[in-house]
């Protein structure tokens, strides 16, 4: 029975990382070629960077918005906490020359969600790019002409 239940459970796991695999192969280009021809991105979710594959597991995990509603949302938020850093600093200066001030704490604690969104969203935009730039360089490039220089041996002006 057990044998039964893990052999399933790796199926699955299989499955959700052929799929994903798959998933990024087909709509991975889709955005290149948005982005290459200055078009909004396409709205397909998530964004193919956004499924992540460890390589060493096969484990599959999502990192950003799986529908336009989240994606609306996300961009709601960044735009607060954009909006929150400066009020942030100031706290935390203050933190620094009244650490016991309950209300301060109480504000740094909630504007700190901001600034850790923030954080963990330029990583994220990161790794987009860094993804873009990979599939960039590995595209098939066209052979160059063969450029022969003037007075050469070859070209028969030497």
């Amino acid at each position: 029975m057990i044998a039964r239940a893990e052999s399933a459970r790796t199926e699955k796991a299989v499955g959700l990382l052929q799929y994903s695999a798959q998933y990024i192969e087909k709509y991975a280009p889709i955005f290149d070629k948005h982005e290459r021809e200055g078009l909004d991105p396409p709205d397909i979710y998530p964004h193919p960077d956004d499924v992540i594959i460890n390589g060493a597991t096969g484990e599959v995990t999502l990192d950003g918005p799986t529908d336009k509603e989240g994606a609306g949302a996300r961009k709601v938020v960044r735009q607060q906490a954009i909006e929150s850093m400066r009020r942030y600093f100031e706290v935390e200066d203050a933190l620094a020359k009244k650490p016991t001030n309950r209300a301060l704490r109480r504000e740094f604690k909630e504007l700190k969600k901001y600034y850790d969104f923030l954080k963990k969203d330029a990583e994220r935009i990161t790794r987009h790019e860094a993804m873009r730039q990979a599939r960039r360089a590995l595209e098939a490039k066209p052979p160059q002409p063969n450029k022969r220089r003037r007075g050469s041996k070859n070209d028969g002006q030497g």
